[in-house]
């Protein structure tokens, strides 16, 4: 699912993570900052720590297969601790959740974040009584926490996972120009996931 709604080579500067990545690599004259969905931050870190000569970076960044990108989700997934969730619908959707932000948690902590900013986050904390704050990574319980709460009620947590992620898309500067990318996304993944109970 985020593989196939993610585009191709992104230059775009109206993206936050034109900005994220001074050293990205150049097309046209302008910053490749983003491919698959992939920041160049990111393949950097994926590329050391598979050995890819640096040498290569530049071009395997701007000419990332499908297989590649994938592979670097499924790393994300484990950086993240997304791949701490036995069932794969919430492998997914914890891995999209925080896919573009780097930590999972850390920015909804800030001062002044909105209610709906902040609304899985709060809802969560609530339903499982755990404090996320100080959480970069989801440990094997914060995970074992969230899928006891999932697995009462698998689809009505998919649909209350995906309303408090509307909320909160349309609490972001960027909504109008990238919201209704981000809530096609959304509204496929909520399908799938629903289809595949």
């Amino acid at each position: 699912n985020l593989i196939k709604f993610e585009g191709g080579v992104s230059t775009d500067k109206d993206d936050n993570a034109w900005a994220l990545n001074p050293d990205a690599p150049k097309v046209n004259g302008e910053r490749a900052h983003t491919n698959r969905g992939v920041q160049w931050n990111v393949y950097k870190n994926y590329a050391e720590r598979n050995n890819i000569p640096k040498s290569k970076w530049n071009d395997s960044f701007l000419k990332m297969d499908e297989s590649t990108a994938k592979s670097i989700v499924d790393d994300y997934a484990k950086a993240s601790g997304a791949a701490n969730f036995k069932d794969p619908v919430l492998r997914s959707f914890f891995t999209q959740n925080s896919w573009g932000t780097g930590k999972v948690w850390a920015s909804d902590f800030k001062s002044g974040r909105s209610p709906e900013y902040r609304a899985i986050l709060d809802w969560l904390q609530k339903e499982t009584g755990l404090s996320f704050q100080n959480t970069g990574k989801i440990n094997p319980e914060e995970a074992k926490a969230i899928e006891t709460l999932y697995n009462k009620d698998p689809q009505g947590f998919i649909k209350e996972f995906a309303k408090k992620k509307e909320a909160h898309f349309k609490t972001l500067d960027d909504y109008e120009k990238f919201g209704k990318g981000w809530i096609n996304r959304l509204k496929e993944l909520e399908s799938e996931a629903l289809a595949s109970i």
